[in-house]
């Protein structure tokens, strides 16, 4: 619109009278300069960011001299399809047929290159979404501050891969050597909660907003691992209600003076902090959460039960029934549900023992949630196949209109050395 346009370039016209050019990054609904969010134009340009970024548009380049034209001539080339784009010999030849000589754009989103493998993929983004959380977890403790940019953009790495396949990441996120790493425990409870934000259409505007207070959730463990908080100053285990509270409030403090953090972040690990240490069963009836809230919960006390089987055999059907006993009030039976409709009974990346003796991979979430579709690893004898083999575990057989497969027992990776 010419109002989005005009405050845009009122803004570009005003910072080049200081520098020769400036470089704007598009993090999902904020823009970012000189690596610092600008949240106030952020927020007034909201639609406008999020078309850039569905465009595979990382940055911009903009240098002194730029015209309100030139402004007009980008906005007409964003709005082009991809194909005339391609034609006109990419972005940047697209603005000059337009007369744009001082708008270059720098860096092109991966949906532009050539298309990955998803499953590499995948594995790259689940591995820098932990190193950017270790890179965070560092500044906090060096400067005993938090930065937001890294979190927004695993935020936005990883929620374009859901949206693309949301069965991918959590195939790296169980088959990975588990520790008791809160960096890890993180990047779980983000993966667990963007997929199901997407699956009960979250408006995308808010994923930043939902995946940061997903990041925060644990403010009260991340912070004492960056020294931020007293170690000493823990909750009794038989606190009172009125201690609890003292306790949560002063343990999210931290975050409410975060500048440009979302008002969603500290609600969230306020309630994480009170209620938490009871395993989330202590809610009180009449308490109500808000909707993301009640995901990122879920989502918490899901992966914290899978962490806790690890090193023993992994009883799905427990961690299964430990989470149906949050039923209640504040946890409704239609959200505990449709979380394992979404991740399974056996989630994608569980390894598993048939009937038949074929040992097994967790690849997607079937229509039946206790039955996956899988990836045959081994034959009844245990050898190793050499060509990939699928199989629907919700097959029946005609013969006996019984289930063709049954699963007899969950397995650890180095059961089958991998």
């Amino acid at each position: 619109t010419k109002q989005t346009l005009s405050a845009l370039y009122s803004t570009v016209e005003s910072v080049l009278k200081l520098k020769p050019e400036i470089t704007l990054g598009f993090i999902e609904g904020e823009i970012i300069f000189e690596k610092l969010p600008l949240y106030t134009i952020s927020a007034a340009l909201k639609k406008f960011i999020l078309d850039l970024s569905e465009n595979g548009i990382e940055k911009i380049t903009l240098r002194a001299g730029v015209a309100k034209e030139e402004i007009v001539g980008f906005a007409e080339v964003i709005i082009l399809k991809k194909g005339e784009v391609f034609e006109k010999g990419g972005y940047n030849a697209a603005l000059s047929s337009f007369g744009v000589k001082n708008i270059v754009i720098s860096k092109i989103a991966i949906s532009e290159e050539k298309e990955e493998d998803v499953n590499t993929l995948a594995k790259k983004t689940y591995e820098k979404a932990l190193n950017s959380m270790q890179e965070l977890l560092t500044i906090m403790e060096k400067e005993k501050s938090i930065m937001l940019e890294g979190p927004k953009q695993v935020i936005v790495d990883i929620s374009k891969l859901i949206l693309r396949n949301r069965d991918v990441l959590p195939i790296f996120m169980n088959l990975k050597q588990r520790d008791d790493s809160i960096i890890t425990h993180i990047v779980n409870v983000l993966i667990l909660t963007i997929i199901q934000a997407a699956f009960f259409g979250v408006d995308k505007t808010i994923y930043t907003e939902v995946g940061e207070a997903a990041i925060f959730h644990d403010a009260d463990g991340l912070l004492l691992k960056a020294g931020m908080l007293k170690s000493e100053d823990k909750l009794p285990l038989h606190a009172t209600a009125e201690q609890a509270q003292r306790y949560a409030t002063a343990r999210t403090r931290v975050l409410l003076e975060t500048k440009g953090i979302s008002r969603l972040t500290p609600l969230v690990a306020y309630n994480h902090a009170r209620y938490g240490l009871f395993n989330y069963t202590n809610f009180p009836k009449t308490k109500k959460l808000n909707f993301v809230n009640i995901m990122i919960t879920i989502a918490c006390y899901y992966d914290n039960l899978i962490l806790k089987a690890r090193g023993s055999l992994i009883n799905y059907e427990d961690i299964y029934l430990n989470i149906m006993k949050l039923k209640g009030d504040v946890f409704r039976l239609e959200f505990l549900d449709m979380f394992f409709k979404l991740v399974g009974r056996y989630p994608p990346g569980a390894l598993l023992e048939l009937n038949t003796g074929k040992i097994v991979l967790s690849v997607r979430v079937s229509n039946d949630a206790r039955r996956p579709i899988v990836e045959v690893l081994t034959d009844e004898s245990g050898n190793k196949l050499e060509e990939v083999k699928m199989l629907d575990l919700s097959e029946i057989d005609n013969q006996t209109n019984d289930f063709k497969y049954k699963i007899t027992r969950a397995l650890n990776p180095q059961e089958i050395g991998e």
